[in-house]
């Protein structure tokens, strides 16, 4: 441990992890007589705290000890170790006692290293029980706390709790829970398509950078494409291609003279086209950002397929941070201009049907 001790400080990114979980299950496809579901909406019904241990393979250090890489480099390590305590065990060799965070991040700010994440923790131990929780979410470094949600799980007969939507917040000291329920707001759910209990309207603007358009107004760019197959194929499809994207949402249309003029909403995640034919479909996932006086502060979480095909699609909001705590819905985008492949527009209507008001 000689090679990870000395490149601790560089190399490892330890993050303290508080599990706020707001649903409790029994077992897997099913419940059993002796539990109860139990659901909250101010009080967590569970709590853990872990800490996030991220070793990035650089080509210097050791491949044993590094549990990261780029994923554009030809490396296949590619999961991160989650421990309860500030200290590295002694060895990051998955036991059968083990607790794992599994997934990727990438950084989606060009002079900040804010990131976003997607990943599973992956439970194989008697303390914590046995299955999976996925999270995703916006982490922006400038923040001493952060949150992220947890949008999904999957269990097996021995998982003490899951959550079906939580929160996970990410902290570098002792943190206090701050979110967006409480005494002075309520929870609220709708079943009417056509009453959401929130409802917001954007354009989404993705600049995508190609190598002869600006650096400075980009907003996109391609990190993986298969480009053996793309070569098969004489170029005729982006299939395989991945972007990443840090976009201005704006109320209307027209993009302001200053992208700096859009902080107060940013669409901030990956996309990548999944259909051979042209024109391409895409499936998204990312958080829309908000840093602003007339919507509030938090994050707002979406994942879905993108059906070029169809005029209207809808993809869903699978969880919320801040003034959107636990939110659920559905964003319904539309194309609304596209100029070659440098820039295309969405219009972007979300209904939250999950919300505190």
């Amino acid at each position: 441990m000689a090679n990870l001790s000395s490149s601790r400080s560089s190399l490892i990114v330890a993050a303290n992890v508080i599990l706020s979980l707001s649903y409790s299950a029994g077992v897997a496809h099913g419940r059993r007589h002796s539990r109860s579901f139990i659901r909250s909406y101010d009080s967590p019904c569970k709590q853990m705290r872990l800490y996030f241990h991220d070793i990035l393979y650089d080509y210097s250090n050791s491949t044993t000890n590094s549990t990261s890489a780029a994923a554009t480099k030809p490396t296949a390590l590619s999961t991160a170790t989650v421990t309860p305590s500030t200290a590295l065990p002694p060895s990051l060799n998955v036991t059968a006692d083990s607790v794992r965070a599994q997934g990727l991040y990438l950084y989606d700010e060009k002079e900040r290293y804010n990131a976003w994440f997607a990943f599973s923790i992956v439970f194989n131990s008697t303390a914590y029980g046995h299955g999976t929780l996925q999270l995703m979410g916006a982490d922006t470094m400038s923040q001493k706390t952060r949150d992220i949600s947890v949008v999904g799980r999957s269990i097996a007969p021995s998982l003490i709790v899951t959550a079906a939507a939580a929160v996970f917040l990410i902290s570098l000291s002792s943190p206090t829970l701050a979110h967006g329920g409480g005494q002075s707001r309520r929870f609220v759910r709708s079943y009417d398509y056509d009453s959401p209990c929130k409802q917001m309207k954007f354009y989404f603007h993705d600049i995508l950078y190609d190598y002869s358009n600006s650096t400075t107004n980009s907003t996109s760019a391609v990190v993986a494409s298969p480009a053996s197959l793309l070569s098969a194929m004489n170029n005729t499809s982006v299939f395989g291609t991945m972007m990443v994207f840090n976009d201005p949402m704006t109320e209307g249309n027209s993009l302001p003279p200053s992208l700096d003029e859009t902080a107060g909403v940013r669409a901030q995640g990956i996309y990548f086209y999944n259909k051979k034919q042209s024109p391409a479909d895409a499936w998204f996932a990312f958080s829309i950002v908000f840093n602003s006086t007339a919507y509030g502060h938090g994050t707002i979480n979406l994942m879905g397929e993108d059906f070029i095909s169809e005029k209207t699609r809808d993809i869903a909001v699978v969880g919320g941070t801040g003034d959107f705590f636990m939110a659920r819905g559905v964003a319904t985008i539309q194309g609304d201009a596209i100029e070659g492949f440098t820039y295309f527009r969405l219009q972007v209507d979300i209904k939250l049907y999950e919300c505190y008001i």
